[in-house]
Parts: C-alpha cells; sequence; structure tokens
C-alpha cells in the first residue's frame, strides 16, 4: 500500500508528532458541521498546492474512509512522500470521540481541588485511602455525587477501614445521596473490616430513617458481627429496635 492508514484513536499523537496537511473530501454542509482541527477542504486548488509541496505530509479524510484511499493512492504515485489515509474517515472519528470522557464540571473540578485530590482524578483518595465518592457523600453533595457516579467513580471501593461511599452517607445521614448508592448498585450488605455492615451502625446510631432506607434495599439484618451481635443487638433506641425487631419477626 503507497500510504499508511491511521486509526481514529491513533489520531491525536499522530496530529502532534507528523503535524500533517489534512485534506477533507466530505461536502462544504457536512465539513462546516464538523472537521479535524486545520483540516482544509480537498479541492483541486489544494492538490495543485500540493504537487509543488511533496515533502509535506498529508493526511486524507472522507465520511467512511473509502474515496479517501483513493486520493491517497493517487497522491502517493504523483510523489507525495508521506500520504496517510484516516481509516474509516470521519465516521470512525465520531464514534471514537462519543466514547470519550466528557471534561469534568466546573464544579466537580473546583471540588475535588478544594478537598485536595490530585490531578483533579475522580479516581484519586487522599487520607485514610478515601475516595471522591466517599467525600462527596459526607459532604451531602448530591450534584458532586451524581456527576462521580457518571464518571465512574468506585461505588464498592474500600477506605483503609474496609467502609464503602453506602458507610460515608449513612453517617451523614444523607437519605437522598444512601439511595443515589443503593440505586447505583451499591451492596447495602457490605461488611467492613471489623465485621459491621451498614445496618448495624445505623441501628448502633439510632438513624432510624437510614435503616428504615436499608431495610427497603433488602439489607440483611440476620447478619451477624464477630462477636455474635446482628443489627438488632446493636439498636440504641427504641424506635429502631421496634423496627428491626418487625423485621427479623418476617425472616
Amino acid at each position: 500500500m503507497p500510504y499508511d492508514d491511521i486509526r481514529a484513536d491513533e489520531l491525536n499523537e499522530f496530529l502532534q508528532r507528523v503535524s500533517p496537511l489534512i485534506l477533507d473530501m466530505r461536502d462544504a454542509a457536512a465539513f462546516n458541521n464538523g472537521h479535524i482541527e486545520g483540516a482544509v477542504p480537498a479541492d483541486e486548488a489544494q492538490i495543485r498546492r500540493l504537487m509543488k509541496q511533496k515533502h509535506q505530509p498529508v493526511l486524507v479524510c472522507c465520511y467512511h474512509g473509502h474515496s479517501s484511499r483513493d486520493l491517497a493512492t493517487f497522491l502517493s504515485q504523483m510523489g507525495v512522500k508521506d500520504v496517510y489515509n484516516l481509516e474509516g474517515g470521519w465516521h470512525a472519528l465520531s464514534l471514537h470521540m462519543e466514547r470519550q470522557p466528557q471534561p469534568a464540571s466546573v464544579a466537580l473540578g473546583q471540588w475535588l481541588e478544594q478537598h485536595g485530590f490530585r490531578g483533579h482524578s475522580v479516581h484519586a483518595r487522599i487520607d485514610r485511602a478515601m475516595t471522591t465518592l466517599m467525600v462527596a457523600a459526607l459532604d451531602g453533595n448530591a450534584d458532586i455525587v451524581i456527576e462521580l457516579l457518571e464518571r465512574g467513580a468506585g461505588l464498592h471501593a474500600e477506605n483503609s477501614d474496609g467502609n464503602q461511599a453506602l458507610w460515608f452517607a449513612a453517617v451523614a445521614n444523607q437519605m437522598p445521596i444512601l439511595e443515589l448508592l443503593l440505586n447505583a448498585g451499591a451492596d447495602s450488605d457490605h461488611i467492613n473490616h471489623n465485621g459491621y455492615t451498614c445496618l448495624m451502625y445505623a441501628a448502633s446510631s439510632g438513624k432510624l430513617e437510614v435503616v428504615e432506607t436499608l431495610i427497603a434495599a433488602g439489607a440483611d439484618a440476620l447478619i451477624v458481627n464477630p462477636e455474635g451481635l446482628g443489627a438488632l443487638e446493636c439498636a440504641a433506641t427504641m424506635p429502631v429496635l421496634k423496627r428491626l425487631r418487625a423485621e427479623c419477626q418476617t425472616h
């Protein structure tokens, strides 16, 4: 083949390394709707100009990578030294760009910086291996929790005590966030390094609404810790005790 194919996922690195002339073969309407930065229409004037600068690397792009192969072959046969074809054309590039994560919102970027998460990464950790999602749950910031979940923050990641983000939503008594995490697939029966579940914690701290929400999500009140105590035995208030007693009696 007298030219080289460049895949969509290679394009950014290729453009930085080679700095080619980019010839776009699509019609004017398609070009105006979106094109590679720096691209020019592959018209007759550009082709004539290229014939006088045959040492200029050139990348050819069309709709699906078919017509561009013919033009790439022609340019090579005419003596252009370094010719490249965008494999799959604009269609492949568009699909590749759609799969890329969108930049974090300004609010999330500021929040990450404020809390000391390095590199503004949603996967970063701070003291005690606390994740972004854990801290956001403690903060009670539902908007940040939603964006972190959308960007793939670790729902099941554990801190140094073996607690997950759901635990910290329970600690902060943040019902909207507790429900967000449960709906996203948080494990309501996760057991930390001390052998405690979120339900045991909520019972021991008298958080009736948290207890109700966890039970509604399927939390198992019959799990026991290493001391042989379940959520019922951990209950710190009469309302919590009554609710857990009723739950245990149904099993």
